[in-house]
């Protein structure tokens, strides 16, 4: 036992700095863009669970005439195609948010886990949210049977819209922790459900540190 919680450590230990070393020569500043590689198909999405992601069609223009007989181009089928990517997405985040919390309300699920965040952050790199996310990744792993839903949530502070974006960036960081760590990706449901179902009152600070969170929940 004392050899396995040493090598635990160890793979712990490094599969952190891995994370930070990533995390400082990547960082672009701009957290929405974690969310928009998703929605255009670069971020890998589930191919059970979610829909496959749709292709991205090849830059179309349209020609118009303008009033004073000059003649301008405007890439109206790819921005269409976007905008219609994005949306399918966004039913895909809700349709799994809702069946989250019905898995959730009902009992029905082999066992779950929630991690906290800090107000306004999107990202865990503590041992303890590690630990928990690890024991997952060991039971997806050696059962290919099992999959799981990773659902974001915030407090009630922020815009709607912010907050259904910052709660899904939390649910893809954890997806991508067990991505890492070998889970494939058709057993993992993500949804961002920014602060919809609280788990505690918003109007207390105490509340609202509950209430930013992700939570596991590995089901059959």
């Amino acid at each position: 036992m004392k050899a396995l919680f040493v090598i635990t450590s160890i793979i712990l230990l490094s599969f952190q700095i891995d994370r930070l070393l990533v995390s400082n020569l990547f960082e672009t500043g701009n957290n929405i863009e974690l969310l928009n590689h998703f929605v255009t198909g670069n971020h890998r999405a589930p191919s059970s669970l979610h829909p496959a992601p749709a292709t991205r069609v090849q830059t179309s223009t349209a020609v118009v005439t303008t009033a004073a007989g000059g003649v301008k181009t405007t890439a109206v089928a790819e921005k269409n195609s976007l905008v219609k990517i994005r949306s399918t997405y966004r039913d895909q985040s809700v349709m799994n948010g809702q069946l989250h919390q019905s898995i959730k309300l009902s009992g029905n699920y082999l066992e779950m886990a929630t991690l906290q965040f800090g107000f306004n952050q999107s990202k865990k790199e503590d041992t303890r949210s590690f630990n928990a996310i690890l024991q997952m990744a060991d039971l997806l792993i050696f059962n290919d049977s099992l999959r799981i839903s990773i659902a974001g949530f915030t407090d009630n502070v922020g815009a709607m819209d912010y907050n259904k974006q910052l709660s899904m960036r939390r649910a893809l960081d954890v997806k991508q922790y067990l991505l890492d760590l070998g889970v494939n990706d058709n057993q993992i449901m993500v949804s961002g459900n920014g602060y919809s179902n609280p788990v505690a009152d918003n109007s207390t600070g105490k509340g609202r540190a509950a209430n930013r969170r992700v939570e596991m929940m590995l089901i059959r």
